[in-house]
């Protein structure tokens, strides 16, 4: 394990490890740096703190990534003067426009267009009390802001309705454990059957999950436990078993997106407007 000065945030002593690494050469241009998940071994942090070391190093020119490939030393940062990077217009690096869409890191002064997710959840939460639902249980992804964001919006919603929150009917789950969902999911429906009446799913695939969960448990859905996904995604649409989910217009979003970046080369909007597409 590397010894890494933490006092400074920790992506940002990555970011200098990383960076002092290739300018003296241990990393030469073209090399594949080590994967995610050993950056994370290594530095012993988290996956999002390594993606956002990544992501800053390659917005300065001194990474770049293949998709299903890994992360390379780019050839751009020995463009600039002494190894160093030029000085950084956030949001535009290179005269290219940067946009984020459906996600960004709070660390990035970055334009980008999403989801309100914890509007998305307090809706999804709102819908279930009026059901006169009160006994609601939640899962949620906690390694990611949306899932973070999911989550604030669900206890505002029962904060509001003067429900009471039920730590043990919150259902977590992380990218490293996501493949041992079903069976967590099984357990918890078993342990709270009875007592929980209702689920706010983390996505409209989780949501199908809990869906043949509950038919390999016998568990009668609406009539035993309702659910209600979110996003409307591909999965909810194509599914054989009908999913109440929330809109999220991500063809919109994605044309908007478009549309900003046209904009933006035209010289006709501000590059540091951020915007939060909220569902509807």
């Amino acid at each position: 394990m590397k010894e890494v000065n933490f006092v400074q945030p920790k992506y940002q002593a990555i970011i200098d490890d990383i960076k002092s690494n290739i300018l003296s050469g241990t990393y030469k241009s073209g090399d594949q740096i080590p994967t995610e998940s050993a950056l994370q071994i290594s530095y012993n942090v988290s996956r999002q703190t390594v993606r956002k070391a990544i992501l800053e190093l390659s917005n300065e020119g001194f990474l770049r990534s293949e998709k299903g490939s890994g992360t390379y030393v780019s050839k751009q940062y020995r463009t600039r003067s002494n190894g160093r990077p030029a000085k950084k217009t956030i949001g535009v690096e290179q005269d290219v426009p940067l946009v984020m869409i459906n996600a960004y890191y709070e660390e990035l002064e970055v334009p980008f267009f999403c989801l309100d997710d914890v509007q998305s959840s307090y809706i999804a939460t709102r819908e279930l009390i009026a059901k006169g639902h009160t006994q609601i249980g939640i899962i949620a992804k906690m390694d990611d802001l949306q899932g973070k964001y999911r989550m604030k919006g669900f206890i505002k919603a029962l904060g509001e309705a003067k429900l009471r929150f039920h730590p043990e009917l919150v259902l977590s789950f992380d990218t490293t454990t996501k493949s041992d969902l079903h069976a967590s999911l099984e357990k918890f429906l078993i342990d709270y059957r009875g007592g929980l009446t209702a689920l706010v799913c983390y996505n409209d695939e989780v949501g199908l999950e809990v869906i043949n969960a509950c038919k390999r448990l016998g568990i009668s859905i609406p009539d035993e436990l309702s659910l209600i996904g979110q996003d409307n995604s591909y999965i909810a649409k194509n599914a054989s078993i009908k999913l109440t989910t929330l809109t999220h217009h991500q063809e919109q979003m994605g044309r908007d997106a478009a549309d900003w970046v046209i904009k933006l080369l035209q010289g006709k909007k501000n590059w540091l407007q951020l915007i939060i597409t909220p569902p509807y």
